[in-house]
């Protein structure tokens, strides 16, 4: 899953079940994707190119119907199920809102 779904996915209003097996939850916490790179963190050292950042960002998200978001927010209907304890205890070290998750075993 792209990680710069998730705050698209933070928009809609739907249960949303995230099948998780290794760290890519973890990696798409920490690790926001390009997009957001460039909307949160990217300074360019031209000045010029500072200010036509947000109208770049904004014709994006408006371009795209809004399904592109310029703001990074975590989805809060997101069920997400692990398949080790392991797993599961690796996302909350690393600060994933994880609240209501579950572990269901491979093979169970």
């Amino acid at each position: 899953m792209s990680k710069a779904i998730m705050p698209y996915l933070a928009g809609c209003k739907i249960p949303i079940v995230y099948d998780e097996g290794g760290s890519g939850l973890i990696h798409s916490w920490e690790h926001k994707g390009i997009w957001f790179y460039f909307v949160d963190e990217y300074v360019s050292r031209y000045f010029i190119l500072n200010k036509v950042k947000p109208v770049v960002v904004n014709m994006i998200s408006r371009l795209s119907g809004h399904r592109i978001k310029s703001k990074w927010d975590w989805p809060d209907s997101l069920q997400v199920v692990f398949n080790s304890e392991l797993n599961l205890k690796n996302a909350i070290t690393r600060g994933v809102p994880v609240n209501n998750a579950r572990v269901i075993h491979s093979g169970h």
